[in-house]
């Protein structure tokens, strides 16, 4: 789901026009960048946490030439999921899981017979 999809899916579930979900979208978009510039990490408790890593200039390759080309220093993001979110994302697989389960039968349902040794 990219940006424009996400927006209108936000305006159909909170029943709030397309332009009132983007104006919503954008203000919390900003503010969490924002944040990240500030403080230099977001945690939302249970759901997610973002943290801003800085990466030292070095040489990386260009995979097309194979030539040695210089990087610059800069900031990126990372990203952690928390337990709240990763539990309500993995609910439809457990539900499919407990459905999918049968009892344990003893091989294909047959009864083995046993030869007594003489």
């Amino acid at each position: 789901m990219n940006k424009e999809e996400f927006i209108q899916f936000y305006a159909k579930h909170n029943k709030i026009s397309i332009n009132d979900a983007k104006d919503e979208i954008n203000r919390f978009l900003d503010t969490m960048t924002a944040g990240l510039i500030e403080d230099g990490s977001v945690k939302l408790t249970g759901y997610m946490s973002l943290k801003v890593n800085k990466r030292e200039a070095g040489m990386a390759r260009n995979p097309k030439t194979g030539a040695q080309v210089p990087t610059e220093e800069r900031n990126t993001v990372s990203f952690s999921s928390g337990k709240l979110l990763k539990d309500r994302i993995n609910a439809p697989l457990k539900n499919s899981k407990k459905e999918k389960k049968a009892t344990p039968e003893s091989g294909n349902g047959k009864k083995k017979l046993l030869k007594k040794k003489k």
